[in-house]
């Protein structure tokens, strides 16, 4: 089903994973395997919606196999985002945070779901414990430096900005440049110090860490 879907016959991928999830229905990973398949086709077949729709009855399905499952009530929460159903969104990342605080991707959700919602005071609380929590993740050696999640910086300034704390944001806009090359996170990183320039022109800003440069292949 993975193979048909990375080659573009999703028909058939679809097919694959619906008989995956049948072998034995009380096996998760199949059910999240037909749900990233279904989010990944919004927008690109009918209505998107429907997609996400099919894709949050799968998570439920995990759900009904396993009520603590925090993978797929932080999807969930992922899911109904991308479409814009926000107070759905914050339901599920709720029931992911409060089963298992230190389950970062659902603070990244959640912080994401309080910004949409223009709550900047509780999305900077939700960022900050990603951001804490993914500090200690490389502190530890578990992750990367350069793999922490963007989102949890260039949103939290975001949200000082928007709040008129631009002391705050620049530190953080300054310290994400450092480690992402995500496209978007360093436009919207850039466009947060371009507004804070100008709503505070007498600010001495700090001198910015220039964006990380990823290193070329090497030849073979």
């Amino acid at each position: 089903g993975y193979a048909a879907w990375v080659n573009g016959g999703y028909s058939l991928a679809e097919d694959q994973f619906k008989l995956a999830t049948s072998v034995n229905p009380r096996l998760t990973y199949p059910y999240f395997l037909l749900a990233g398949f279904y989010v990944s086709r919004q927008g690109k077949v009918g209505d998107g919606n429907a997609m996400i729709d099919l894709a949050v009855a799968r998570y439920d399905q995990v759900l009904s196999i396993d009520k603590k499952n925090v993978k797929a009530y932080t999807r969930k929460c992922a899911a109904y985002f991308n479409m814009g159903s926000n107070d759905d969104a914050l339901t599920s990342c709720k029931s992911a945070t409060s089963l298992d605080p230190q389950y970062t991707e659902a603070w990244k959700w959640q912080g994401q779901v309080w910004y949409n919602k223009r709550d900047y005071e509780d999305a900077i609380l939700a960022f900050e414990k990603c951001q804490k929590q993914e500090n200690e993740a490389v502190s530890a050696g578990a992750i990367k430096s350069t793999d922490r999640l963007p989102e949890c910086w260039y949103l939290l300034g975001l949200a000082h900005y928007l709040l008129g704390d631009c002391q705050k944001a620049y530190p953080i806009f300054n310290e994400v440049l450092s480690f992402t090359d995500n496209e978007q996170a360093i436009r919207l990183t850039r466009q947060g110090i371009n507004g804070c320039a100008s709503k505070q022109p007498n600010f001495v800003t700090p001198t910015l860490i220039p964006t990380r440069t990823p290193l070329p292949e090497p030849i073979r």
